[in-house]
C-alpha cells in the first residue's frame, strides 16, 4: 500500500472500542446476514490496533481488521484481505458515513 488518502491508523484504542464493533457487526451483517461474531482486538507491531473477527451461522469463517481514523474524523475497520465484490461493489463503510475500498494497486482510495 503506497498511498492512504488521508487514512490514518488508529493507535490508541480509548473510546473506539464500540465503534470499530458497530462498524463491523454492520459490515459483516449486512454481506453475510449473521450477527454471531466474536471480536479479539490486538496492537500489532507497528503500534496499530487490528481486529481478529470469528463469524458462525450461515456463513462461518474467520477476517482481520485493520482501524484507521478517516479525514473527516470517522474510523474505518478494513478487512485485511478484502474480498474483490466488497471492493469493487460496495466499498466499506466508516463510521461517518464515507465509504473506502483498495485499488488495483493496493492503494486506500475513497469508494465512487
Amino acid at each position: 500500500m503506497t498511498e492512504q488518502h488521508g487514512l490514518i491508523p488508529v493507535t490508541e484504542m480509548h473510546r473506539l472500542t464500540s465503534t470499530a464493533r458497530e462498524c463491523i457487526t454492520r459490515l459483516i451483517v449486512q454481506m453475510t446476514g449473521s450477527d454471531n461474531i466474536t471480536f479479539d482486538f490486538y496492537r500489532e507491531w507497528s503500534g496499530g490496533w487490528r481486529v481478529a473477527v470469528d463469524v458462525t451461522g450461515p456463513i462461518s469463517g474467520h477476517m482481520d481488521f485493520v482501524l484507521f481514523h478517516t479525514p473527516q474524523g470517522g474510523l474505518l475497520a478494513m478487512p485485511q484481505q478484502l474480498p474483490t465484490v466488497w471492493r469493487t461493489h460496495y466499498g466499506v463503510e466508516a463510521s461517518d458515513g464515507s465509504r473506502w475500498t483498495i485499488d488495483d494497486q493496493g492503494n486506500f482510495i475513497p469508494f465512487a
